[in-house]
């Protein structure tokens, strides 16, 4: 879509404001927080929306995926910043002590 914004643009601008300049960030901010109000995600910022798709390609296909995404030059950045840890830990517990059960 942003593609397709940019190619068909009149000038450098993907986003211009209504009087065609450049956005203050406050006021891409503003209309940010308008546009989400009474949504599910009200309360939530871009950078929200950022990591939570990071944090799924990483668990879908890997940190490699999420740093091309977001346009890092290395996963180093990605990992630190942008990718939830993962909390849960498999539990292998009974599998692991079969490996050590008396056998007589």
């Amino acid at each position: 879509m942003l593609t397709e914004r940019r190619v068909a643009a009149i000038d450098a601008m993907v986003f211009p404001s209504s009087t065609g300049t450049f956005r203050w960030p406050a006021n891409t901010r503003r209309r940010w927080r308008q546009s989400i109000e009474g949504s599910i995600y009200r309360g939530k910022t871009p950078r929200d929306f950022r990591k939570a798709v990071a944090s799924h390609l990483d668990r879908a296909v890997g940190v490699r995926a999420a740093q091309q995404q977001l346009g890092h030059g290395s996963d180093d950045i990605t990992t630190k910043f942008y990718t939830e840890r993962q909390e849960a830990v498999a539990d292998f517990a009974e599998v692991v002590e079969t490996k050590f059960e008396s056998t007589g």
